[in-house]
């Protein structure tokens, strides 16, 4: 079969939930096409990447030499000016000719000015694209809506967007969030008996966007704490996703029972090992259902209907420990977390089959013809001046 080359939108080194809907969305895509010469390239929101405002790309297309760094004055300029895109990723002038698909890895930001770029690219190279597992709706602009009104597939994660005018109006559909199969189908773990939890938890001091206020972070301390006291045959660790979180919670319960690692894909070996899942995460929820893990999601904001997709239990920083004891005792009877993990597995892999031949049917043509987008479109450009 032919190669494909498939670009996502996503994040590399930022947010490990972006990898793991990242690695469903090519699960997906894999069974899809049935193919397997797929390769991927990614649009890299990563914040240190990427601007917040995309549209103004100020030096980032300028292609340096490879000898730049001789120029010592140069080199300094370059640290201030961010001269060049050196990210192994889409860059603001990359030719994509060659280029058969694009694909939105559901995240809440997919249609702010960091991604403007993406659309333009779509629209440049007349790609067909996916927009899959989205968090969240908002405002769109014309090249945004020139795009989505002829993607093949347009799916939310939580079903309350479901109201939104723009679900409305291009007939957008709910779907488990594609990180549901970052996980081989196959390469799930049936759990028996509850030996082990993992309690996911980040910080208050966290980058931006991916810390947790103060309430909920000091109440799963406690419960933490509370059930590590009253249930001391069971083994707690504590999973972080972010280097950010290690130190307060080394300090809070123990270097040897704090675990991390750099690479995403390290994750579903690390969260195998565990037999229940307690998360402030949506994804530390997601990555545990994947792999058949009971979970139980501590919501503390909008992402939490993401988890509904997953069958977490929800509770909230407004529990008392003993009504978080209650759903945490349900668990130590062996039936019932057997049933739990086994109805889990059976739910990812009938809903990854629904996806499959959802976005199957909603392809008109597997060779993924061009797109032919409005030609009215007038596409950003950098003619902003930079900032006084």
């Amino acid at each position: 079969m032919s190669n494909k080359f498939i670009c996502y939108n996503t994040t590399r080194q930022w947010n490990p939930g972006d990898e793991f809907i990242l690695f469903g969305c090519q699960n997906l895509c894999k069974k899809v096409f049935s193919n397997d010469n797929l390769y991927s390239l990614i649009y890299n929101r990563n914040p240190d990447v990427r601007p917040m405002n995309g549209i103004t790309q100020g030096l980032r297309n300028i292609r340096l030499p490879n000898n730049y760094t001789e120029d010592y004055n140069f080199t300094k300029y370059d640290a201030w000016l961010r001269i060049g895109f050196n990210d192994n990723s889409i860059k603001f002038n990359s030719d994509l000719s060659f280029c058969d698909l694009a694909v939105f890895a559901g995240t809440p930001e997919w249609i702010s000015h960091r991604c403007i770029n993406f659309f333009e690219h779509i629209l440049k190279n007349k790609l067909p694209t996916l927009i899959l597992g989205i968090g969240w709706l908002g405002n769109i602009d014309a090249p945004m809506e020139a795009v989505i009104e002829k993607t093949y597939l347009f799916t939310v994660r939580s079903k309350i967007l479901l109201d939104h005018d723009i679900a409305k109006k291009y007939n957008v559909v709910w779907m488990p969030c594609p990180a549901l199969y970052c996980v081989d189908i196959g390469n799930e773990r049936q759990i028996t008996t509850l030996k082990k939890c993992a309690i996911v938890l980040g910080v208050t001091r966290t980058v931006p966007f991916a810390g947790i206020d103060g309430k909920t972070f000091r109440f799963t301390v406690d419960i933490a704490r509370y059930l590590r006291n009253k249930y001391k045959n069971i083994e707690f660790k504590f999973i972080t996703h972010y280097i950010d979180d290690i130190p307060e919670l080394v300090n809070l319960f123990g270097k040897e029972n704090v675990i991390y690692h750099y690479d995403s894909s390290a994750y579903p070996d690390i969260y195998r090992s565990f037999d229940l899942v307690l998360s402030t995460r949506v994804h530390g929820c997601g990555i545990a259902a994947s792999l058949g893990i009971p979970n139980i999601n501590i919501a503390h904001d909008i992402r939490a209907d993401t988890c509904e997709g997953f069958l977490s239990e929800i509770i909230n920083s407004d529990y008392t420990p003993t009504e978080v004891d209650d759903v945490f005792r349900k668990y130590l009877d062996d039936s019932y977390i057997t049933e739990s993990s086994t109805n889990l597995i059976r739910y990812k892999h009938r809903t990854f089959q629904d996806y499959i031949k959802l976005i199957a049917e909603n392809i008109p043509d597997k060779t993924l013809s061009r797109i032919d987008y409005r030609e009215d479109i007038c596409l950003p450009s950098d003619t902003s001046p930079p900032p006084n």
